[in-house]
């Protein structure tokens, strides 16, 4: 039900797919090691891999959307999957007609996720309210609040909340210039045949320099690193992974 609700909502954006106020679309290719194996006979397991990240932003008159698949490759321990989100996010300010910026308060929205996973057999539908809070010019916060609708995967695995935020802020250190940006989710803990499933913690703060800047195409080609640190890896207990990665991004 709720994925046709979201197919209702993206019906009714009408022609304003086509006339976004900003876009942007990059590729990633992120290399390390500390990767965890939630399921099966490894799991636990540590091993090195690639991450490979498409993702396409744009932001509308009527609100945002953002879409995400990573693909994790090349361990002999830790199989193969694919991670994706789709959000779309309406903004209220659209809808009501009225202005809510404010002195902290950029605008907030009615914010609706798709997410996949492979590696846990998970399709679900997330949906809830949200803020993008003014922090400067060209940096932002956003905090989100959802209800998870969890896909039952043959578990009968009970909905349950999310809290995330979002940030993205641009620096400069003498004639270099560096993006501080990444995401933080926290996912409550839920019952399913299986038993209680644990709650998820998972943050990537980036840290990249603009080496795009250096050839005078500031913002196309980015270079640092990324750490990845997920406890309770896909809700299974115990299993929690910090991994440093070296990251390579390329904007077009």
């Amino acid at each position: 039900m709720m994925r046709t609700v979201l197919l209702i909502l993206l019906t009714l954006t009408g022609q304003a797919w086509a006339q976004p106020l900003f876009s942007d679309t990059n590729l990633s290719v992120q290399y390390g090691d500390g990767y965890k194996q939630a399921f099966g006979n490894n799991k636990g397991s540590s091993s090195t891999g690639t991450v490979v990240t498409i993702e396409n932003m744009a932001s509308y008159q009527w609100g945002k959307h953002f879409l995400f698949i990573d693909r994790f490759s090349g361990s002999s321990i830790i199989n193969d999957f694919t991670y994706g989100e789709f959000a779309v996010d309406f903004s209220l300010s659209n809808l009501l007609g009225s202005q809510l910026e404010g002195d902290w308060l950029k605008d907030a929205y009615i914010v609706n996720q798709w997410e996949m996973a492979t590696a846990s057999n998970s399709d679900n539908i997330l949906t809830g309210i949200g803020a993008r809070w003014k922090v400067s010019t060209n940096a932002f916060v956003d905090t989100n609040f959802y209800r998870r609708f969890q896909d039952k995967a043959g578990l009968n695995n009970q909905d349950n909340w999310q809290f995330t935020a979002v940030w993205m802020v641009p620096f400069k250190v003498g004639e270099s210039r560096f993006v501080f940006n990444g995401f933080m989710d926290y996912a409550t803990a839920f019952n399913n045949n299986l038993g209680r499933q644990s709650g998820v913690f998972h943050i990537q703060p980036q840290l990249k320099l603009d080496l795009g800047h250096y050839i005078e195409k500031s913002g196309t080609v980015f270079i640092g690193l990324e750490l990845d640190i997920w406890r309770n890896k896909f809700a299974q207990a115990g299993v929690n992974e910090t991994t440093p990665q070296i990251k390579l991004q390329v904007h077009f």
